[in-house]
């Protein structure tokens, strides 16, 4: 039998392990390179790892920032560790170290960044995301704002569901389009439903909301989804302009298709051209490469026609 005293044992243990989860959780978080990063002393994001380099601690998060695909670090016995945590972890108690991450990628909290009303609805510019099963529906203009770290609009951004919390309840809205790009007077901007969600129902205006990156799919189904860009040319094998959506919040950075590097537009498509050869047969392979290091490749035959570009309303 076990006696009472082992069983009391266990129970003290279990409660101070408890105890220190909580009392990590409850501590704030501090403001690091100019508003860029959030970090604490004595935790941890366990795993995740991009990779890591020995380097002093106070430099740390400037690496993450400079790193694609970084988003969260953490700093031990002289080395910093960057890394790709899902959105929403939970940061774990650890002895002798710090972590951090990088605002617009961390938790939801801290606000600063500028919401407004877009419009009733999307338009046909920005981001030209294809007609399809769209399982999120809310949507948004994505400014350049400093406030929104690494979220600042860049062309893999396109398409990735963010959740905008203005103080009213987290709201997941797809960025449908860009909004004053190279001024960086715009956080986010959403259409009306999105807005009154968001906002209780306030007249258009200004907030001050919160914005991170989720895993969530825009459109039906847990498979990415390669796709010709709306109202571009389909049965050309000399030239295509291609994407890939639902990719699970991994943020594409380049695209090749038959040994030709794509060249990025501004709405986030990727443009092939064949100088001339028919390259881009229906058995012709694309991959698309994410910033986080992993890929997805697809043949031609499977990506999907978009037909027009989709509004969201």
């Amino acid at each position: 039998m076990i006696s009472k005293t082992i069983l009391i044992c266990i129970g003290t243990a279990l409660l101070f392990a408890v105890l220190s989860m909580e009392s990590v959780d409850a501590q704030e978080w501090n403001d690091g390179d100019g508003g860029k990063i959030k970090w604490q002393f004595e935790c941890d994001f366990p795993g995740n790892d991009i990779r890591n380099e020995k380097i002093p601690g106070e430099q740390c998060g400037s690496l993450c920032i400079n790193t694609n695909g970084c988003s969260h670090f953490s700093y031990f016995h002289g080395v910093c560790y960057l890394k790709k945590v899902p959105n929403g972890t939970p940061r774990q108690p650890a002895a002798g170290g710090l972590c951090g991450f990088i605002t617009g990628s961390g938790p939801i909290g801290g606000g600063g960044v500028k919401g407004t009303y877009w419009a009733e609805q999307s338009d046909a510019g920005g981001c030209q995301m294809p007609q399809g099963d769209y399982a999120v529906t809310d949507a948004i203009a994505l400014g350049q704002s400093q406030e929104l770290g690494n979220l600042k609009w860049r062309q893999g951004l396109c398409g990735q569901v963010l959740r905008v919390d203005c103080g009213n309840g987290a709201i997941e809205a797809v960025v449908a389009s860009t909004c004053n790009l190279n001024s960086g007077s715009c956080g986010v901007d959403m259409i009306g439903k999105t807005w009154r969600k968001a906002t209780s129902n306030k007249p258009p205006g200004i907030v001050d909301c919160s914005v991170s990156l989720t895993n969530r799919n825009p459109l039906q189904g847990n498979d990415a989804l390669c796709y010709y860009r709306p109202n571009s040319e389909i049965n050309n094998n000399y030239y295509a302009i291609l994407g890939v959506v639902n990719t699970g919040g991994r943020i594409s950075s380049s695209a090749v298709a038959s040994g030709v590097t794509g060249r990025r537009n501004n709405d986030g498509w990727f443009e092939f051209n064949g100088s001339g050869k028919p390259l881009f047969t229906k058995d012709a392979q694309v991959v698309f490469r994410y910033e986080d290091g992993s890929s997805t490749s697809f043949r031609l035959r499977d990506c999907r026609i978009a037909g027009q570009v989709q509004i969201f309303k």
